[in-house]
């Protein structure tokens, strides 16, 4: 368990660099470097991923962990953790038949998938971690309702600027 004042001030570095990184194709991966970085060894997070939705799909586009040794990996939209994921917005998959990623399962250690949606008004995507044992609910749900949060509110505040600077420029 973390003490609750070097949480916050991590939690907080957190958010203002969510609130001032750069925008682009390598926000979500920032982001996602910067949360197991900062808390990795506290709340026990460890190898994040990032899958966009494509069509009818979440695809992986991302793998900080393991190299997925050149496989696509998809995971149909209708299928029980993506609409899990999808409904709480931040999910811990502690039943281990049902899972946003088989591969964290499939590990010596133990390991649980832990997921939050991230979207702008165009595009949603998975964001997926490893929780070690030792993990503590609380305050995986505190950080990333926050996390989610705060990368939602610049990925619409983003799409809203960029549609502004469009209509000026008509």
């Amino acid at each position: 368990m973390i003490e609750p004042k070097i949480f916050y001030r991590k939690l907080d570095s957190l958010l203002n660099k969510i609130g001032q990184e750069k925008s682009g194709s390598d926000f979500l991966f920032t982001i996602v470097r910067e949360l197991t970085d900062m808390f990795g060894s506290d709340l026990r997070i460890a190898n994040g991923r990032i899958y966009e939705e494509q069509g009818t799909e979440f695809v992986l586009i991302s793998n900080e962990g393991s190299d997925p040794a050149g496989k696509t990996i998809k995971i149909p939209s209708a299928s029980l953790a993506v609409q899990s994921v999808i409904r709480s917005k931040t999910y811990i998959f502690d039943n281990p038949n049902l899972s946003i990623d088989f591969e964290i399962n499939s590990k010596r250690e133990y390991t649980i998938p832990a997921a939050i949606m991230v979207r702008s008004p165009e595009h949603r995507w998975i964001l997926a971690f490893e929780l070690k044992s030792g993990w503590v609910r609380e305050e995986i749900d505190f950080c990333f309702t926050a996390v989610r949060t705060a990368t939602n509110y610049r990925l619409f505040s983003e799409s809203v600027k960029t549609e502004k600077q469009q209509a000026d420029l008509i």
